[in-house]
């Protein structure tokens, strides 16, 4: 939108709930590498795909719509069927509007909103040409729908004399699932395809022996799936259930190591509201961890200096070079949480950033149990998780300053400090 190359991807997932077609879904969705998917008959309004923004409409029939976008994507504008079988929203200049449609039936109410282009999809459930079905499946209502919005059928564009079908069963095939784009769209179509499961059916329905093969390998194939999901949450931080990990999944899992669901204050009352926990903890660690009074005479002191002309000290003020910050990365510990960028250590190793946001000092704290304790307050530890660049940076600085300390003959008979590397993080 706005000339900018945008996959789109319509798919009836026929309200799966087993984790494993749910896994296998988003595995297709990745492979794909889609943008924007409508969905039909989604059962379940809190269905999530890592990634993308799903707007669902479900209503008590559980044969819902939704509209996943990447998380890039803003969108405003959202409209929904009180019957969950549509939903429509704006990108840009473009309206997006996808049905799970009756015989055919999509009230133009949903695409009233004035914008430069339209695009409807979804699973229709009949056609407007004859020739798109082998039976008498085709809509007056759509067609007229249709001519008076001035739509065109995508594939009839790219692929006026070629015959795909979307849905089969043992006398018919039709090309329910479609995708229809208003005029100002059509010189800027660059593919369509179709990808159906269901072909595997295809001239086996009668055949017990063969349908009883086809299901064997199907189930197989979801154990491989499961497997592979199950694989990628184990042995790789960057990826779950085959998806490249987002800031989304981050934040999910931070969530579900520090959720404090019951805590007991000073006065052994048990809280169990989110909110009151919540003000509770800051206040406590608030109070905890506010300055107290320090002596004068208490700051670090260093007899010898080191004249600002040295050659030590000019080493210091350099330029980080390339070389210091990989080497900062690859002596890193692995398999860390990062902090509220979401960006993990195998960012920066294909990466390298030249300048530093504002954000670059941001952290998020967590609180995590300590072991053997109860549930008061004191029972949890505060930690910082802090933004990979800002770690990048307090290691090349911390070499550096170990460089000079050598000279000054503080550091003597040991090469790494921990305490040395606290300080540093905390004059940065």
């Amino acid at each position: 939108m706005d000339n900018v190359s945008c996959n789109i991807g319509t798919i009836n997932i026929n309200t799966i709930t087993n984790q494993n077609k749910i896994n296998a879904l988003r595995t297709f969705v990745r492979s794909m590498e889609l943008d924007i998917v409508f969905l039909q008959e989604v059962e379940n309004e809190q269905l999530v795909l890592p990634g993308y923004n799903v707007i669902c409409n479900v209503d008590h029939t559980r044969r819902g719509t939704a509209i996943a976008l990447k998380e890039y994507i803003k969108f405003t504008h959202v409209e929904k069927s009180l019957d969950g079988r549509l939903v429509a929203l704006r990108v840009h200049n473009v309206t997006l509007c996808n049905v799970y449609a009756p015989s055919g039936s999509v009230p133009s109410y949903y695409l009233r909103h004035h914008s430069d282009h339209i695009i409807l999809g979804g699973d229709f459930n009949c056609v407007i040409r004859q020739c798109d079905a082998t039976g008498q499946n085709s809509s007056p209502a759509l067609q007229a729908t249709v001519q008076q919005l001035r739509l065109f059928d995508v594939w009839q564009q790219l692929r006026p004399r070629e015959m795909e079908y979307t849905y089969i069963t043992h006398n018919s095939s039709s090309r329910l699932d479609r995708h229809y784009v208003s005029n100002g769209l059509r010189e800027q179509l660059r593919s369509t395809t179709v990808h159906l499961l269901r072909h595997a059916y295809d001239g086996y329905q009668n055949n017990r022996a063969m349908l009883t093969t086809i299901n064997r390998i199907k189930a197989k194939m979801l154990t491989h799936q499961r497997a592979f999901s199950e694989m990628f949450v184990r042995i790789n931080e960057t990826l779950v259930a085959g998806e490249p990990l987002s800031t989304y999944q981050l934040g999910e899992r931070v969530r579900r190591k520090t959720t404090i669901e019951r805590l007991r204050n000073e006065r052994d009352e048990v809280m169990d509201d989110s909110t009151a926990i919540q003000n509770y903890m800051v206040e406590y660690f608030t109070n905890l961890y506010t300055a107290g009074h320090v002596e004068e005479n208490s700051a670090f002191q260093c007899e010898r200096i080191i004249p600002e002309q040295d050659d030590v000290n000019g080493a210091c003020m350099n330029d980080i070079t390339t070389a210091e910050i990989l080497t900062a990365i690859r002596t890193s510990a692995s398999r860390k949480l990062p902090g509220s960028d979401g960006l993990p250590k195998e960012f920066y190793l294909r990466t390298l950033m030249s300048n530093f946001p504002p954000q670059f000092v941001d952290g998020v704290i967590v609180l995590v149990k300590k072991r053997g304790t109860g549930d008061s307050a004191r029972s949890y530890r505060p930690i910082s998780l802090i933004n990979y660049d800002y770690k990048i940076l307090s290691r090349v600085l911390k070499q550096r300053l170990e460089n000079v300390l050598r000279v000054l003959g503080v550091l003597t008979g040991f090469h790494k400090c921990s305490t040395l590397n606290a300080i540093y993080s905390k004059q940065l």
